[in-house]
């Protein structure tokens, strides 16, 4: 038997080893009264109620204490749903604005003067979230980007239906475990 096991067996063991240590106490200091049976029987019963109130006692509380948690990381997922889903509407509107203003007007001369891609930059550099911004020509090729390594990739085409041309969003995986909306916005 080496120390080690010895103090785990002491550590497993212990509120035994505290139990029997305040009966052998009490007989002490009883004279031997206290292990009268009548007298082991009436410590038996108020041990045993004690015990049950404290296993349902630390039941009801961890219950109670589960659902509270339960509720607030509810409303924590909910605020940072609703915080998600107004920065993710931000950003598609400020998109969907861009697609009419003049720098993107040269998406049919391929962006020769990089007036696109130092905008694309700029507001990439302004909003954070903005992970990644590209223009794509007709065929589908990335003319300007807001990083560099973009321009000459691929770009997913826009979708047309027999309405017309409708600005379509899409969550794509991304590196990882993030995950990106991608949004089409046809420049007029």
């Amino acid at each position: 038997v080496t120390r080690d096991s010895l103090m785990a067996f002491v550590r497993k063991y212990l509120i035994v080893f505290i139990l029997l240590g305040l009966v052998a106490l009490l007989a002490i200091l009883t004279d031997g009264t206290f292990l009268k049976p009548q007298n082991l029987i009436n410590i038996v019963r108020q041990v045993s109620v004690i015990a049950i109130l404290g296993i349902l006692a630390y039941r009801g509380g961890r219950q109670a204490i589960e659902e509270s948690l339960g509720l607030l990381y509810e409303a924590e997922a909910a605020r940072g749903i609703d915080a998600l889903d107004r920065e993710a509407l931000a950003l598609y509107h400020e998109a969907e604005a861009w697609a009419s203003l003049d720098p993107m007007q040269d998406v049919l001369g391929g962006d020769m003067d990089g007036r696109m891609s130092s905008f694309l930059v700029g507001r990439a550099r302004a909003l954070p979230a903005l992970r990644r911004a590209v223009v794509g020509d007709a065929s589908g090729q990335v003319i300007a980007a807001s990083l560099g390594d973009w321009l000459g990739s691929a770009v997913a085409p826009a979708t047309k239906l027999d309405t017309g041309w409708r600005d379509a969003c899409r969550d794509e995986p991304g590196p990882g475990a993030e995950s990106t909306m991608s949004c089409v916005f046809p420049i007029r």
